[in-house]
């Protein structure tokens, strides 16, 4: 899902008034405060959504900024989404986010074949014996957080890019 954000025309006219490390410094902190509202959109749905490992899903939900330089200008792009890191219990949930908001279909394992599953449900862990994997019901949140979230992002964007350039224009 995308954001375009449009009107903020005269906060970046103002912009060309700043040097070039300033002018992306505004831009990165503008963007990066604009996913706060998809951020907490998303753990409210993880939540609603009743998922069992919900703790460390909302945890792990995180912005990462990428720039791709070009001849004709830098693209800006905002990730949001689960950390690629390893929480307190081992787990990462960058690994499995697409499997919860997906579903999963029931199945044959391939992998070792004789030893037995371990799946974490509401009531505990659960040993499943032999080669049948049950599946799982698909939970939408991170589509139904970036709708309800999508309207509110050009608005702090533009709030915050303001700010930033207020503060700028009194310091120097």
């Amino acid at each position: 899902m995308s954001v375009k954000i449009t009107g903020v025309n005269k906060t970046i006219r103002t912009l060309k008034n700043f040097d070039n490390k300033v002018q992306a410094k505004i831009v990165r902190a503008s963007l990066r405060t604009s996913t706060n509202p998809i951020k907490k959109e998303l753990r409210r749905e993880i939540r609603s959504a009743g998922l069992v490992d919900k703790k460390n899903l909302v945890k792990s939900i995180t912005t990462k900024l990428k720039v791709y330089r070009s001849t004709r200008g830098p693209s800006v792009f905002l990730v949001v989404g689960a950390r690629r890191k390893k929480l307190d219990d081992g787990a990462n949930p960058a690994n499995y986010i697409h499997l919860v908001g997906g579903g999963v279909k029931p199945h044959k394992k391939k992998k070792n074949p004789g030893k037995p599953w371990r799946i974490k449900t509401n009531r505990g862990w659960r040993t499943l014996k032999g080669q049948r994997h049950p599946g799982v019901k698909a939970k939408r949140f991170r589509q139904a957080a970036a709708n309800k979230a999508k309207r509110l992002v050009p608005q702090v964007f533009q709030r915050r890019m303001t700010e930033l350039v207020k503060k700028e224009l009194t310091k120097g």
